[in-house]
């Protein structure tokens, strides 16, 4: 495809300077913010980011055979670089970079229909009951996200919940030449921020919660909430969850057609009712325009059947019958290390789950404690380079709902371990707090398990399905589930 071409079809006449404006035209085979995955006849997208700056690697990247750079920058900067290479200037480049991408991959049609959730929590289990249950009603489907991209046609790594623009259109295209008809993907808040999903059309938007996270990048609420709103500027239907804070603030903002979910009322749209929880999965009604039908998941929580309820309403907005979807989530596997139920050590049920927000471990805490006979034992730390307000109230939550907590590492990144333990350990009540610090989490862990006895629950909140713990930029390997698995076999055949 002709560079001139892409650029008009995917940019308008008005929406892009070409320095110098005779620039030769040159077959484009596509496009790439990082200046080491350019090739020949790629376009290079020079982008501002957190930590570095794109226009650093121009010349790195006509060095690569790029055709052309795609930049911000002013008309002065813009002519310098044109001495080396052709530069399209644009008032976004990120923006730019998503269209051109979407040209690129797909002439602009995306053939695969979407439905993207968005929210603090609950995103990778409504994503993922979303692909089952059309899967299962004969539905080609995928779910992308925290999980990493599940479908039919094979397991895909993802190193963000939402990718970048360009990696996105590659996994999507992946899945429409492999015949997947729809994709329930999570849309994050830095995602939409940074116009990672600019110009996707998703037949329907879901909206689960919003409660405190990210503050250490929107910087306030109404920030995070204000982009959460963008997902339902690109939808035909909104589905969203009524109970939530937030809900009135964006019904009133967006223009699509707009359906509702409850665990509460009944004036919702789809709305549960007779729930009862135990550890190893909830039991429920769910009604829709005067129908109702007996659902048993295998994750319990009132968390559990929200997020049941967004998934069935997505798919019944998106075309699947009410009967059908309620029979299918039915069938729903568990979520990967979310709120899962590992087996048991000395009588005490042990639980994996990624809570790792305050209402998260909220949330889940809660449901614990509902069919905890005894000691409800929690292990849980916080991340490093991450928003260091919400730490001390995840300790003063957990310690305050559990009656033992096991304070530990998970992912420091860039910052001292004992430096984010005292964060979180600054808001707790000396007096009441039963606690224990233990860095290494392996060690944290095999220590809140073998605590337990009979009639416990002992949760291990955090990473969930994660295998790994970031350590500077370095990711090493360590998975909850094994050590849990582990020490669960070890105490079966009388090992110490």
């Amino acid at each position: 495809m002709l560079l001139f071409h892409i650029i008009n079809s995917a940019l308008g006449n008005d929406g892009y300077t070409f320095f110098p404006s005779n620039a030769k035209n040159a077959e484009v085979c596509g496009i790439s913010q990082d200046s080491r995955k350019i090739s020949p006849g790629y376009i290079f997208a020079s982008v501002k980011g957190l930590k570095s700056d794109g226009a650093d690697y121009i010349r790195q990247a006509a060095e690569s055979g790029a055709v052309a750079v795609l930049t911000e920058l002013d008309d002065g900067a813009c002519s310098d670089i044109a001495r080396v290479i052709p530069v399209i200037k644009v008032k976004n480049v990120r923006r730019a970079l998503a269209l051109i991408a979407l040209k690129i991959y797909f002439d602009g049609i995306i053939p695969t229909d979407l439905i993207g959730i968005t929210g603090t929590n609950g995103k990778t289990s409504v994503a993922f009951y979303t692909s089952h249950i059309l899967n299962t009603c004969g539905i080609s489907a995928a779910a992308l996200g925290t999980l990493g991209g599940v479908s039919p046609a094979g397991n895909v790594n993802t190193d963000r919940t939402t990718p970048d623009a360009v990696t996105l259109c590659d996994i999507l295209k992946g899945y429409a030449d492999f015949g997947v008809k729809a994709v329930a993907m999570e849309v994050s808040s830095h995602a939409l921020a940074l116009d990672r999903t600019y110009g996707l059309h998703f037949s329907v938007g879901v909206f689960t919660n919003l409660t405190e996270d990210h503050l250490d990048f929107h910087k306030s609420m109404d920030e995070y909430l204000a982009e959460k709103k963008k997902l339902f500027l690109q939808c035909d239907t909104a589905v969203l969850n009524s109970d939530d804070s937030a809900y009135q603030s964006i019904v009133k903002d967006i223009p699509c057609k707009k359906v509702t979910y409850s665990s509460v009322t009944a004036n919702a749209d789809y709305y549960a009712l007779q729930k009862e929880h135990l550890p190893t999965g909830s039991c429920f009604a769910v009604c829709h325009k005067g129908e109702s039908h007996k659902i048993r998941l295998s994750t319990p929580g009132d968390f559990s059947v929200m997020n049941a309820l967004a998934a069935i309403a997505s798919c019944c907005e998106y075309g699947i019958p009410f009967e059908d979807a309620c029979k299918a989530i039915a069938l729903s596997p568990p979520v990967p290390g979310r709120f899962e139920y590992m087996g048991e050590v000395n009588g005490a049920a042990v639980i994996l789950d990624y809570a790792h927000t305050p209402d998260g471990i909220k949330n889940v805490l809660s449901t614990a404690r509902e069919f905890t006979k005894n000691k409800l034992i929690a292990l849980f730390g916080c991340g490093g380079d991450r928003d260091r307000q919400k730490r001390s109230i995840m300790g003063a939550i957990t310690t305050q709902m559990a009656d033992y907590t096991v304070i530990t590492s998970d992912n420091p990144r860039n910052e001292n371990e004992l430096a984010i333990v005292s964060d979180i350990i600054s808001g707790l009540d000396p007096q009441k707090a039963v606690y224990n610090i233990i860095i290494d989490r392996e060690a944290a862990i095999t220590n809140a398990i073998l605590s337990a006895k009979e009639g416990d629950t002992v949760l291990i909140m955090g990473k969930g399905h994660e295998a790994y713990q970031q350590i500077g930029s370095i990711r090493y390997p360590l998975s909850d589930r094994s050590i849990i698995i582990n020490v669960i076999r070890k105490n079966k055949n009388g090992i110490d």
